[in-house]
């Protein structure tokens, strides 16, 4: 919206700045991530309580274990995924792709009674799975006084 001097509204004014900011802002993202995808994206995580253990599952279809790293640290558990474009030799044209490539990483607070020294990780058909024991909770202990 052109403004002549004088002549446009403080809402017709505020409203052609954020349409130019946006047009601003669209822009640089499409300078930075020119097919129109970041390359940092959530994984998909499932959360379970099994009675005295709990599981964490991630969806990282395509992965191998050398493109996962998993890593706990002050009760967040962080797990980062390299995501691999699918290997283009010689001879070979890409005509429509639309697997993401670039770095996941999902970070979940575990619950208090984690236990992080019993984790076990296990990738098998496109999903990782963490298991992780639950701390055994202490019995409270009646105290004799003796008198």
């Amino acid at each position: 919206m052109a403004c002549k001097q004088g002549s446009c509204s403080t809402a017709d004014r505020k409203a052609a700045q954020r349409q130019s900011l946006d047009q601003q802002l669209n822009q640089l993202v499409q300078q930075l991530f020119p097919d129109g995808r970041s390359t940092t994206r959530e994984l998909p995580t499932t959360v379970q309580e099994l009675g005295d253990s709990y599981r964490v599952q991630f969806d990282v279809p395509g992965c191998v274990s050398d493109d996962i790293d998993v890593q706990i640290a002050d009760g967040i558990l962080s797990v980062t995924v390299a995501l691999r474009k699918a290997d283009r030799g010689e001879g070979i044209t890409v005509l429509h792709d639309e697997r993401p490539s670039g770095t996941s990483i999902r970070r979940l607070r575990l619950p208090k009674d984690a236990d992080v020294s019993s984790i076990d990780a296990e990738l098998k058909a496109g999903v990782l799975t963490l298991s992780l024991r639950k701390v055994e909770t202490a019995v409270p202990k009646k105290v004799e006084i003796r008198s």
